[in-house]
Parts: structure tokens; C-alpha cells; sequence
């Protein structure tokens, strides 16, 4: 069966695997199969889970916050933020839910740090009118 390369990068690594048989991803569609030899492809992936099988039923699962997908010259090539790849679906699901809620706690954070620039933005703003 014919195979194609996966590469994957993220801001701080980048991994490249060879031999991968089938893809299987999600993006706003719906989720969709990849095969060695597909028409070019470019498209954003959703949040959560995706597969690669890399022989018979040799799957490894990838999570991932999001990314751009492209498929050319039998290259699969996924960008993202930071991804994590392992065989056991009950790992990297665990994975992927303390990452979420992690991203959780950091929005969080950023949330309450906009409320208090924007509050002494508005307040300088007022004191500046009222002179």
C-alpha cells in the first residue's frame, strides 16, 4: 500500500514521519480521510484529536488547539501552535484535557488583565475630560 510523510511543526519542534497510510482529521466540514496521492489540500483543522495510521492498524492519535492542514506532492503538513502525538488514545485524550484546561486558566488570566487596562484606560480618559 502507498504511504506518504507526515510532517508536523509547531513553535518549538517539528517531527517528520514517514510511511503513514491513512490520515483522519476534522475541520469545520466535518472530519475527512487522507490517502497517499490525494489532491492537493489545504484546510484548517479543528481543536481536539486527530489519526495517523502508519501500517496494519498501527494508529497513533495527535492532539492539537487547532491547525493548518496541507497535503501536496504526497507530503502531509500540519502547523500548529504545539501538538502531541502518542498510540494510546487514553493518554493523549488525558493530555489534551489538561491542556484545555490550562489554555482555560491562561485565557482567564488574560481576560482579567484586559478588564483592568481597559477600567484605567476609561478612568484616565474621564480625568483627561474633566480638565
Amino acid at each position: 500500500m502507498s504511504s506518504f510523510r507526515l510532517q508536523l511543526y509547531s513553535a518549538t519542534c517539528s517531527d517528520q514521519i514517514d510511511g503513514v497510510i491513512r490520515f483522519v482529521g476534522t475541520d469545520a466540514s466535518g472530519q475527512f480521510g487522507l490517502l497517499a496521492h490525494h489532491a492537493r489540500l489545504i484546510t484548517v483543522l479543528n481543536y481536539g484529536l486527530a489519526r495517523y495510521c502508519l501500517g496494519a492498524d498501527q494508529w497513533r492519535w495527535l492532539a492539537l488547539p487547532g491547525a493548518v492542514l496541507r497535503f501536496c506532492d504526497n507530503q502531509l503538513s500540519i502547523t500548529t501552535r504545539r501538538y502531541v502525538h502518542h498510540p494510546d488514545y487514553d493518554r493523549i485524550s488525558a493530555a489534551l484535557e489538561t491542556e484545555l484546561r490550562a489554555e482555560e486558566r491562561r485565557l482567564g488570566t488574560l481576560r482579567d488583565h484586559i478588564e483592568r487596562l481597559e477600567r484605567e484606560m476609561f478612568r484616565k480618559l474621564w480625568q483627561t475630560q474633566r480638565r
